[in-house]
């Protein structure tokens, strides 16, 4: 028969120990293993949340921001490279290059300074970076879209307007030609 136990938490950081809880792996190297609860049993690690033993166990997290940091600050550089050989082989107008420009030079820094993202979207009352990183590129490219359908339907009223010039030109000739014969 088993009894419910009232734990404290006083009772509970000292049997669980400094910054432990459960979750944590009862590491054989560990100079405070951690004992059993009280009427909790023998608490099991969740799996996965074990680091692998070794001198040189680094936080996997760790080493994912840092890959992604240098993956943002390089992916940054590449488009303001790509940009400026655009615009040096003539491929690229000035007023599409600012805007692509502006955005390399936005990429840059929050690629090296990520926490800088979190900063700025705590600053404006959005829980994670990454959720304004998102809002924000979504918002860039629904403009960009919008801006490329005036364009388009700019071009395509010139179009129509070039193409009824010339038939007006080309039916005057051939009166003039006719005319003359």
């Amino acid at each position: 028969m088993k009894r419910n136990i009232p734990i404290s938490t006083a009772s509970l950081l000292i049997a669980v120990g400094p910054s432990r809880g459960p979750g944590r792996c009862n590491n054989p190297n560990d100079p405070y293993p951690r004992p059993p609860i009280a009427g909790l049993g023998v608490q099991r690690p969740v799996a996965g949340r074990c680091p692998k033993p070794g001198p040189a166990a680094r936080s996997p997290d760790t080493e994912y921001v840092m890959r992604l940091t240098v993956l943002t600050a390089v992916t940054g550089l590449l488009v303001l490279v790509f940009i400026f050989e655009l615009l040096r082989r003539r491929q690229l107008r000035e007023k599409y290059a600012v805007l692509w420009l502006s955005v390399g030079i936005v990429i840059v820094p929050l690629g090296l300074f990520p926490r800088l993202l979190d900063g700025i979207a705590s600053s404006v009352g959005v829980a994670y970076g990454i959720s304004l990183v998102l809002f924000l590129g979504i918002v860039f490219l629904l403009l960009v879209c919008i801006h490329l359908s005036w364009e388009a339907s700019r071009l395509e009223e010139e179009t129509r307007t070039l193409a009824e010039e010339v038939a007006l030109i080309k039916t005057e000739m051939s009166k003039r030609e006719h005319s003359n014969d």
